[in-house]
């Protein structure tokens, strides 16, 4: 009707859909954080978390006389590892003053799911861990902060063309990355990349369809070469009118087109490492 109010098109319906003709799987999820621990810390909460769950599973487990797990008696169990264990990552805590709001995310997934952390890398700025479940062929989630900021200071600071880290890190980790998140974010933490693995071949098709019919998106001339690997980054959305407006230059889409016997977990720049679940 004339005068009516113009509905709003949401807009996740406005990212182009990746080309039909490549083969695509779901791979990890990228995560900016404010910060990350050393990671011998938090391999410090696995072992204490692993512990707990090895000796404590008369308090855990539903018993004829009750449904669920024994709070009180976990509670005690959990303070008395402390002994053994001290209270790595999460300090001495009293439950009743938890809250759900500015928490560790990389802690969260470890107590709270059982996850485990099963890779990491680091570049000259910035920290990153992957963090998974025992499914080998589950989601990852790569988890990156910057070593000395928090999303908030590098959103706050002044747009500046920041040159490529020096040396061999990879394009991925590097901090502008970050920062270009920050300050199109409201500086907050949150999912920045969507990353999906391709079959052998079907980058370089994924390319030229955006390169014809979303040059826009693209973030990079061409994909990244790695050694057993190339990479393709492209904005996931447009600020307006898809096709006609400029893309927004939060969120990335990732895909990756890996050799058989690759030297990395999950991308380039991440290694394996030891990550025991609980039983």
């Amino acid at each position: 009707a004339a005068g009516a109010p113009r509905r709003r098109v949401a807009r996740f319906s406005e990212a182009p859909a990746p080309p039909a003709m490549a083969t695509v799987s779901f791979s990890h999820v990228h995560m900016y954080v404010d910060s990350l621990r050393e990671l011998e810390d938090y391999k410090k909460l696995e072992a204490k978390l692993n512990t707990f769950v090895d000796s404590s599973h008369a308090v855990l487990e539903t018993t004829s006389s009750r449904v669920g797990a024994d709070v009180v008696g976990g509670r005690a169990a959990w303070l008395e590892l402390a002994s053994a264990h001290g209270d790595p990552c999460t300090g001495v805590v009293d439950p009743a003053a938890w809250t759900g709001q500015m928490q560790d995310v990389v802690e969260q997934m470890l107590v709270a799911l059982g996850w485990r952390i099963t890779g990491s890398g680091q570049t000259a700025e910035t920290r990153s861990l992957v963090v998974t479940s025992k499914a080998e062929s589950g989601v990852k989630f790569v988890i990156t902060a910057h070593g000395k900021q928090t999303m908030q200071e590098l959103g706050d600071a002044l747009p500046a063309k920041r040159q490529k880290t020096a040396g061999d890190a990879p394009d991925h980790f590097d901090v502008r990355h970050l920062e270009r998140f920050a300050q199109h974010q409201a500086s907050r933490q949150g999912i920045a990349v969507l990353g999906f693995s391709v079959a052998k071949g079907g980058l370089d098709n994924i390319y030229q369809k955006y390169k014809t019919l979303h040059p826009k998106l693209l973030a990079s001339d061409e994909p990244r070469q790695y050694p057993g690997a190339k990479i393709l980054e492209v904005y996931a959305y447009y600020k307006g009118e898809k096709g006609t407006s400029e893309a927004d230059h939060g969120t990335l889409l990732r895909f990756i087109e890996s050799d058989a016997g690759a030297d990395f977990w999950v991308l380039p720049g991440l290694k394996r490492t030891a990550a025991p679940f609980d039983t």
